[in-house]
């Protein structure tokens, strides 16, 4: 570099330390007898593929986006459903809980009526075909999946939709996945 060109710095004087592992840090840490110093944090959401594209996405979609929005993308699957309406889709349990605790009064919240699975919520400004579609996603990654129909339920605030649709072949909205 520039800086040992210079004679600034001596490589061979520098840690072995490279990629994400703190373990090195940890070991020069406690030979120095050093105890208090910052955990490591893990590396930056913006370095990682799938979370950029993510949020290229969003602000293309949503020049206006909010916190919450951004929230989103780090939870679950994404679907882009229209160039209104985005799916966030929950993967487990606690992704579920996390999307229900996020939801605000203008998102729709999903879920299958009869089988376990997924928690959806779309944001945006959806048409009914982007919520229709959305149910059919959400009963795709659920336990019905194999079945004709699942009744989805569509909850925005205190109003209550019910929805029977056929679960969508997951191939068939594999280039809906925002990644």
């Amino acid at each position: 570099t520039p800086m040992e060109k210079e004679g600034l710095v001596d490589r061979s004087r520098l840690l072995d330390i490279q990629g994400r592992s703190r373990r090195r840090q940890a070991e020069f840490a406690e030979a120095w007898g050093l105890t208090d110093y910052p955990p490591s944090g893990g590396g930056c959401l913006l370095t990682e593929k799938s979370f950029s594209g993510r949020l290229r996405d969003l602000f293309a979609h949503q020049p206006g986006a909010t916190v919450t929005d951004v929230e989103l993308l780090k939870l679950g699957r994404q679907f882009r459903l229209s160039p209104n309406a985005r799916l966030t889709l929950g993967r487990d349990q606690g992704s579920n809980e996390k999307i229900k605790g996020i939801a605000r009064p203008t998102d729709i919240l999903l879920r299958s009526v009869s089988f376990t699975g997924p928690l959806g919520l779309v944001s945006g400004r959806p048409e009914a075909a982007d919520l229709e579609l959305a149910a059919a996603i959400v009963a795709a990654y659920g336990k019905g999946q194999d079945e004709p129909q699942v009744d989805i339920l569509l909850l925005q605030g205190d109003e209550q939709l019910r929805q029977t649709v056929a679960p969508r072949p997951r191939k068939a909205i594999q280039d809906l996945r925002i990644d």
